[in-house]
């Protein structure tokens, strides 16, 4: 079992279809005796139990708890409903029974015939094609839900998901969403104290390598500033931040520091930038969703999130 808290699960994403049993070419899963009885059990309080300690850290309000209820009920419709669910239904119950009658014929020691053969063939490619037609549904879906979150949710509270990891029991920054919050300014600070230390001429020699790292990471690797004009204006404000905190004295830094990181904080620009100007587009590739989204859109924050708010309700 876990001992410390572990990695987020990013491989698996909040709304992909459920994988088959098993697939042709794979073996059935663990050796028996290698899973024991009720782990599966166990690995699911441990979830609900890591989603807890994130929701206890957020602090949600009443209202961001009911829209996060309805955006989770919207999300997980989506990923059982749509135009081809009964197709699939139907497809899976015909598919059962053709597998059902080709393993009985096949159990008699001889390979089944071509009608059964056929027949289970077709009901294995039908049930491919509708999952993944499925699944580009679903993916069309993803920014739509993604975006609805983002708007629920505050920059503080995106910033502690950020930093998230699944545990038993939470650290004390996530204890104190506050100290949390704190986090960004404070490696502002630093990387700015960080800055000051360069010596002039590598300074000077790298400032505009050091600008461009600092544009790409407005975007956290989601967005991208694709407007040269608005690229170039940016990475002057970092070239002329860091001038100005360079050239102060190091009881001037003390008194502005907070106020020169704040300036630095990518998520608050890139905002900046989005609500000034349409350059900020998302990138050709496709679009992962958020880490957000993996933990608050999940179906098992459902019945968490309707408890919370029943016991609010009576409380």
């Amino acid at each position: 079992m876990r001992a410390t808290c572990w990695g987020l699960v990013g491989s698996t994403l909040l709304f992909a279809l459920a994988a088959p049993a098993a697939r042709a070419g794979e073996p059935f899963g663990p050796p028996p005796g290698e899973r024991v009885e009720g782990e599966r059990e166990l690995d699911d309080l441990f979830q609900d139990i890591s989603t807890i300690n994130l929701l206890n850290g957020l602090r949600l309000s009443k209202q961001q708890t009911e829209d996060l209820l309805a955006l989770a009920r919207k999300a997980a419709e989506r990923r059982t409903a749509g135009p081809l669910a009964e197709s699939y239904r139907k497809a899976l119950a015909d598919a059962k029974a053709a597998y059902e009658a080709f393993k009985a014929e096949a159990n008699k020691g001889e390979p089944p015939g071509d009608a059964l053969s056929r027949r289970a063939l077709h009901y294995e490619n039908l049930l491919k094609d509708l999952r993944n037609r499925r699944a580009q549904l679903v993916e069309q879906a993803l920014p739509e839900f993604d975006a609805k979150l983002q708007s629920i949710l505050t920059e503080g509270q995106l910033q502690i998901i950020e930093t998230f990891r699944p545990c038993l029991v939470p650290p004390q920054d996530l204890k104190d969403p506050v100290r949390a919050g704190q986090a960004e300014g404070e490696r502002g600070v630093e990387m700015l104290s960080h800055f000051r230390k360069i010596p002039a001429p590598i300074w000077r020699e790298r400032q505009g390598e050091m600008a461009d790292r600092y544009v790409e990471r407005l975007g956290h690797g989601r967005l991208e500033i694709t407007d040269a004009k608005v690229r170039a204006a940016e990475k002057q404000r970092f070239i002329d931040l860091v001038t100005k905190a360079r050239a102060m004295s190091d009881t001037e830094f003390e008194i502005e520091k907070a106020k020169l990181a704040a300036q630095l904080n990518p998520q608050e620009r890139l905002g900046q930038i989005v609500e000034g100007s349409r350059v900020v587009r998302d990138k050709a590739r496709p679009r992962e969703v958020s880490r957000a989204a993996r933990w608050l859109l999940h179906p098992r924050i459902i019945p968490i999130l309707e408890e919370r708010l029943g016991a609010k309700k009576s409380g």
